[in-house]
């Protein structure tokens, strides 16, 4: 197996430490734990910026709604523990700058209207027609009644139900998904850039060529999902389920593989040595001569790996 260089592993160490320097015991909690840092605003008490670990915009918040999400990025390629620090540090020290350098962009979401139901829920039963006239006969005819569709999951709003839906090509930029159902939904080619896919249900769903460049997948699952040659980069993928699912010859620059589970997963042709991995877990994944590895990978409990 190739091995990245030794500067960009020492660059990610040193940002890491530095972060940690920086952060209260709170907020450095807070930001292993849940893959974000939340700070009020100095000049607006109801306002809280969201800084995501990595890749995504920071979100905007004020008195509890999501009102902003902003983009300022750095000129050249930063490790993602610094581009924390880049905001966090711009937000204290000049927050009126700040706002006018970064690109806006509204708070995205996704609502299917009902009539459209049938199109994007291809796995429910039409609405039944409208009751015709009545022939003279003499015996009535029973009416029959259709059964009804399949409910979502609980837990999980109808608009956000798409279970083996057919979505190849389907743009979902900036979409608010988080807790979406896409198991067995076909979102071959999907723009799914800078989604929203936290505690996401992509089980078994075919993913192949979608662009997820900036996708929040922060605890979804996407065991035994078809990723092949997907577009991974800077995307959050801390503690999220990637069991048995197919990475082979993914982009994936920059993600934050943080605690994900990986067990059984084909990663041949992965170059997993360009993304952020801490305690991911390893059992039977198979790799091969084109799979490159961290060199500071760090594992609190190093797992065979099956080439």
């Amino acid at each position: 197996m190739n091995l990245i260089s030794k500067p960009r592993a020492a660059a990610q160490a040193r940002a890491r430490e530095l972060l940690r320097s920086l952060l209260t015991e709170r907020e450095f909690t807070q930001l292993t734990s849940q893959g974000y840092l939340e700070m009020r605003s100095q000049s607006n008490e109801r306002r809280v910026y969201r800084i995501p670990r990595g890749p995504g915009m920071v979100r905007v918040f004020d008195g509890g709604e999501a009102v902003w999400d902003l983009c300022l990025q750095p000129a050249e390629p930063l490790p993602a523990d610094d581009i924390v620090l880049m905001h966090k540090l711009l937000l204290e020290s000049d927050e009126q700058g700040y706002w006018e350098k970064a690109n806006r962009f509204l708070p995205f979401s996704i609502t299917i209207p009902d009539p459209l139901a049938g199109l994007f829920y291809p796995h429910r039963t039409p609405p039944p027609t409208p009751p015709q006239p009545r022939r003279p006969a003499p015996r009535p005819t029973p009416r029959r009644v259709a059964p009804r569709p399949t409910p979502p999951p609980p837990g999980v709003p109808s608009h956000l139900d798409f279970r083996r839906a057919h979505l190849d090509g389907g743009r979902f930029c900036r979409a608010e998904l988080a807790g979406a159902d896409f198991s067995g939904a076909h979102l071959a080619g999907a723009d799914l850039r800078w989604a929203d896919l936290e505690r996401a249900n992509l089980r078994g769903a075919d993913l192949r060529g979608a662009d997820l460049f900036g996708a929040r997948l922060a605890g979804a699952s996407l065991a035994e999902a078809d990723l092949r040659r997907a577009d991974l980069r800077q995307a959050d993928l801390h503690a999220t389920n990637l069991r048995a699912a197919l990475i082979c010859r993914a982009l994936i620059v920059d993600a934050l593989l943080i605690e994900a589970d990986l067990s059984g997963a084909d990663v041949r042709g992965l170059r997993l040595g360009e993304a952020q991995m801490e305690r991911c877990q390893l059992t039977d994944v198979r790799g091969d001569g084109e799979t490159t590895w961290p060199t500071d990978f760090d594992s609190q409990q190093p797992l065979p790996v099956r080439l």
